[in-house]
């Protein structure tokens, strides 16, 4: 049979039109293969022309046996048909029939002879059910498939339900082809498949799917045909030849516009799905897939053409390039995702343009491999697989943001091959150096010097400007350039937490040539800038860099840490993402007090190096004091690249930093702010009488607490430059969580303010008690100013000769309270929901059950402490709802709601934006 038999006309042809065999014929006589090459009319050994087109009929070769088979029809038959194919048992024969005789009319009906014979003289074998095909000679189109038994009596076929159909393929991946038949004799208990390739049975494909994969050889000549049979009856049916044709593609235009979404953009007009390969060329409106758009494609051909993508577009096959200049735009948000079904996935060297994405989606089980060069500026997010990275993916640290590793499975696994890891360090507002506690993300062989001096040969020495820093040491340290370090000055600029002497030291890093990068969790880091600003004896002189480290990723669950009893400890973030520490299991965090601490070297003081800032369940984990790096919101993320600091309780624990903790994919659900009183007390540095630098804070919180000192507290860790704490019975505090105000005193310590300076103290009291009184007591001036307990109080102070103006505890506050006055509606017992919550920005509301009358105000702010959304709402009482108008403009991540009343607030609350 040809490839023409069985086109979409063939098959119209087979349901209407004159030329359709109505049924078929009764086989009167049949032998089997006794006769002799003249036995069949117009068989003698001489050739006779063919009658029919495409009727393979020619000698029959000597000493072969023919048989004849004698059909009659009810009616003439127009046209006579032709014998196709032949199958004996169902199964295929090399058995050839000649073109039938005339019909004649005999007793009623009309009868014509075919003769058969095997082309190597075979007989006929014996048969339980004979099956012939019978076409149309001139078209070479089927008109009936007719299995008989011996007897000549008709086998009801299987009924096909569902044809094949003409399938693209991509290079090297699977195409399918599918049936669906039912049982035609009512006998029969099933149907078996057997599929076909140019007439010959394939081994072993007895499926109703059958799966290609494709090669360059599959143009469209081969046929494919799935021959069905009836259980155990073995009536025939046969479906439609079908084709394979490679990357047969949907090709863009751009006829209308760039918007690959448009259909009338496309040949043929429609949008390209998962299942389509698609072809760029040389068009003058190259494809674009904007913000909000995602793009779906199986291969994507690229010729002469390229696709600009700040939105989303899938894959699901292979990206080709045909040569150099073909790639995907995708510099600020393109975000490309790999999720094939059949084969693992390549990334192309070339992919991108200028090697970069914004964002990469793994999401093939059978894994995606990394070819060359990639640089990542959003993110990685695994779905399903394993990213190969050919040890040549970057994650980028830029000034507007850093990419991460999304969560993946807990037992890690799903990055293989080493990643070039960067961490991009501002410089301070003011141009100060400062020092930073900086995490290490991956592991590997990299000595300090290879990573974090770029392997620079000394001061004079900048092999990558923009990366890098200089790493000094100290005179008395004893090393030199001979151990890796650039410079001797006064002070070491690298150290690290020694857990037996509670303080950081130098002595863990003797050889920065030697010394791997990835032995110490976190580093305290003296960074100037990049390897240009050189080392010298001052602090205002910085510029910012990007520190960078290659090895394998840390990924999946840490090994625990663990935290000995009443000490510090210093953890590194171990993974290329923020984590959530409201994401540790609930004991532990409850073994380290729930708090932790964060360095900030914005809290510069005078001395320009930096502060400790703590956050703490205690006081709702907002910073002890506003300003430098964190707002006065609560926070309990530490960012990718950071270290923190943990101490343990009454007893030692353990810490597993586990991948659940990627801030990416947790929703810190759960998360409630006590509804305490508290101060908040900040030291700031006043430079040149106008410049307000943060130096270091602290905080007294008030309610369901004791006054002894335990878990609810937080010591006090002393940084380099000025000090503030809270004095109580004896210790240093930077968190002192007491009983509900009635008359206290809280005690003030500073320490380390320096002569002729002047200096700041801020008091925010955020209280919600009625009543509460408290004055704010200079001893050495001997001066006394109440406190306003609606917004912050500024005290200006100034350092002088006299020792008693430097005195550690010149200042305290004094506090006392009234009796408290309730009414119906106190914005105290306030109870605030948001909802939907995650919710997609669309929608947000705020309801406040039992709101009393007054004036409300509602603002989110960011992860970064940033205002992105206010309104007020005046409100005559009872049961408040509120719909924030935000108009779906929050991107996807965690903000903070913050309910105020009358300048009060009530309640902060998480918000998770998701997309």
């Amino acid at each position: 049979m040809r490839s023409k038999y069985f086109t979409l006309l063939t098959m119209a042809l087979l349901l209407v039109g004159a030329k359709v065999l109505a049924q078929c014929p009764t086989l009167e006589k049949f032998n089997q293969g006794n006769g002799n090459p003249g036995s069949c009319a117009g068989v003698s050994g001489t050739p006779i022309p063919p009658s029919f087109i495409g009727t393979p009929y020619g000698v029959v070769p000597p000493g072969s046996k023919t048989a004849e088979l004698n059909a009659s029809w009810p009616t003439s038959p127009n046209p006579l048909p032709a014998v196709g194919g032949i199958y004996f048992n169902a199964m295929p024969t090399a058995h050839k029939a000649g073109p039938p005789t005339i019909p004649v009319l005999q007793g009623g009906k009309y009868k014509s002879q075919y003769c058969f014979y095997h082309p190597t003289g075979a007989a006929i074998p014996s048969f339980k059910t004979i099956t012939i095909v019978y076409i149309d000679p001139i078209p070479d189109t089927v008109l009936r498939v007719c299995s008989y038994d011996p007897g000549g009596n008709e086998i009801p076929p299987p009924v096909i339900t569902k044809q094949p159909e003409d399938q693209i393929g991509c290079l090297g991946y699977k195409s399918r082809f599918v049936v669906a038949a039912i049982k035609g004799e009512p006998t029969d208990t099933a149907v078996h498949y057997q599929w076909m390739k140019d007439g010959v049975d394939m081994p072993g494909k007895t499926d109703s799917i059958l799966e290609i994969v494709v090669t360059a050889a599959d143009t469209g000549t081969d046929r494919y045909q799935c021959r069905v049979i009836g259980m155990p009856s073995l009536g025939v049916a046969l479906t439609v030849e079908v084709s394979l044709f490679l990357n047969k593609p949907h090709i863009w235009t751009g006829a209308i516009s760039t918007n690959w979404n448009t259909a009338g953009n496309w040949i043929p007009a429609t949008i390209p799905d998962s299942t389509k390969h698609v072809y760029v060329g040389p068009k003058l409106n190259k494809p674009f897939i904007p913000l909000a758009d995602t793009g779906r494609c199986k291969c994507l051909t690229l010729d002469t053409g390229w696709v600009n993508l700040d939105g989303r577009l899938e894959v699901a096959g292979r990206i080709q390039l045909l040569d150099s200049t073909r790639y995907i735009s995708a510099l600020t948000t393109g975000h490309l995702v790999l999720n094939g079904t059949e084969l693992p996935q390549d990334i192309p060297d070339g992919t991108f343009l200028q090697n970069r994405v914004f964002g990469l989606t793994v999401a093939n089980a059978l894994d995606v491999h990394n070819i060359d060069t990639l640089d990542i500026y959003g993110f990685i997010n695994r779905i399903l697989g394993v990213l190969t990275t050919a040890d040549k993916i970057t994650l980028k640290s830029v000034p507007t943001g850093t990419a991460r590793v999304a969560q993946g499975p807990a037992l890690g696994g799903y990055i293989s091959g080493q990643v070039t890891v960067e961490r991009y360090v501002p410089v301070v507002p003011g141009g100060y150096r400062a020092w930073r506690f900086l995490s290490v993300m991956t592991i590997g062989t990299q000595t300090i010097k290879q990573a974090w001096q770029e392997n620079g040969s000394g001061i004079f020495d900048n092999p990558w400007p923009g990366y890098g820093t200089f790493i000094t040491c100290s005179a008395a340290s004893g090393f030199g350039p001979a151990q890796g370090y650039d410079l001797v000055m006064p002070k070491m600029s690298i150290q690290t937490f020694d857990e037996g002497a509670q303080s950081f030291t130098n002595t863990n890093v003797p050889n920065t040539n030697a010394k791997l990068l990835s032995s110490e969790r976190a580093y305290f880091l003296y960074v100037r800038g990049d390897r240009t600003v050189l080392p010298a004896p001052v602090y205002d002189q910085g510029g910012s860099t990007t520190l960078r480290s290659k090895g394998l990723l840390r990924i999946g669950d840490q090994l625990p840490i663990a935290i000995p009893a009443g000490n510090f400890a210093a953890l590194g973030n171990p993974f290329a993402s923020p984590i959530d520490f409201l994401s540790l299991d609930a004991p532990e965090q409850l073994a380290v007090g729930n708090k932790f601490w964060l360095w900030d070297p914005r809290r510069s003081g005078s001395f320009g190096v930096g502060q400790w800032v703590l956050f703490s369940l205690t006081n709702a984990f907002l910073p002890q004091a506003a300003g430098g790096s964190y707002p006065n919101v609560p926070n309990t993320i530490i960012p990718l690249g950071m270290g923190f600091l943990l101490q343990g309780g009454l007893i030692g624990s353990n810490i597993t930093v586990k991948e659940a903790a990627k801030f990416a994919s947790n929703t810190n659900n759960g998360f409630k702010a006590p509804n305490n009183d508290r101060f908040q007390i900040a030291l700031d540095y006043v430079k040149d009488a106008t410049t307000v630098i943060p130096a270091d804070g602290a905080c007294a919180v008030f309610g369901n607490y004791t006054n002894d000192i335990n878990a609810d507290d937080a010591g006090k860790i002393a940084g380099a430059g000025e000090n503030i704490a809270i004095s109580h019975s004896g210790n240093d505090l930077t968190l002192d969580a007491r009983p509900a105000i009635t008359n206290d005193t809280v005690k003030l310590k500073m320490w380390n303010l320096v002569y002729t300076y002047d200096y700041r103290v801020t008091i925010n009291p955020i209280v919600s008690t009625q009543g509460i009184k408290a004055t704010f007591v200079d001893k050495y001036l001997q001066t006394t100013m109440p406190l306003d307990m609606t917004k912050p109080t500024v005290i200006d102070f100034k350092i002088n000769k006299d020792t008693a103006s430097f005195a550690i505890n010149r200042f305290y506050i004094a506090l006392s309270a009234a009796p408290v006055v309730t009414h119906i509606g106190d914005p105290s017992a306030a109870e605030v929901e948001i909802y939907p919550n995650p919710t997609d920005a669309q929608n947000i509301n705020v309801n406040i059950k039992a709101a009393d009358k007054g004036e409300y105000s509602f603002k989110i702010i960011d992860g970064q402490g940033r205002l992105v959304h206010a309104e007020t709402y005046k409100h005559v009482g009872g049961s408040l709802n509120k719909s924030l108008s935000v108009q779906g403009r929050l991107v996807p991540s965690n903000y903070f709601v913050v309910v105020s009343k009358d300048g009060h607030e009530l309640s902060t609350k998480k918000l998770i934006i998701n997309k």
